[in-house]
């Protein structure tokens, strides 16, 4: 049998050492035990091993048990450093419109519409986007998004006919 004094528990794993920039000591971060179905354990970076060759040691903490958890014994994990929220968007279809806000043409009927989108996250040929944004104008009336703004606007939709490629496309353009 077991005996469990506490619910305080370690994980600890290896990584190349180019890759430690992306967490410090006392960071949280949430890790996947994909082969267990086991996802989102949030958890504190405890230690950062001194680098070795190219590789570091790194000590995770957690304060969290359950029944699922206290079964694991070597297992293979993700560790999720950071999650964007959003709608994900083939980069080639992000344009920049006379005002140089950034958005996509979306097909509506037999016209496309410009609809601008908060882009959170630029990934190699994606981006995450906000589906929500607010446009105003600065004193020149140049049109920028309101990051702080609480009425927010929506802008696309899951499902949304995104035009990737075009020529001359503009708001309210008839394609037929």
């Amino acid at each position: 049998g077991k005996i469990v004094g506490q619910f305080t528990w370690y994980f600890v794993f290896d990584m190349a050492a180019s890759h430690i920039s992306t967490i410090n000591e006392g960071s949280a971060v949430y890790v996947n035990f994909p082969s267990r179905g086991i996802n989102n354990v949030k958890m504190t970076v405890y230690d950062i091993s001194e680098e070795k060759g190219s590789v570091i040691t790194v000590t995770l903490r957690c304060k969290m048990m359950n029944e699922e958890l206290v079964t694991l014994r070597k297992e293979k994990a993700e560790i999720v450093i950071g999650s964007h929220s959003g709608l994900k968007i083939n980069q080639k279809a992000i344009v920049k419109n006379d005002e140089g806000i950034d958005g996509v043409y979306v097909l509506s009927g037999n016209y496309v519409e410009f609809s601008p989108v908060d882009i959170k996250y630029y990934g190699e040929d994606y981006v995450i986007a906000d589906k929500y944004y607010v446009i105003k104008k600065d004193e020149k009336g140049k049109g920028y998004i309101d990051y702080e703004a609480t009425d927010k606007y929506r802008s696309i939709r899951l499902y949304d006919n995104i035009v990737v490629k075009g020529k001359n496309l503009y708001d309210g353009k008839i394609v037929g």
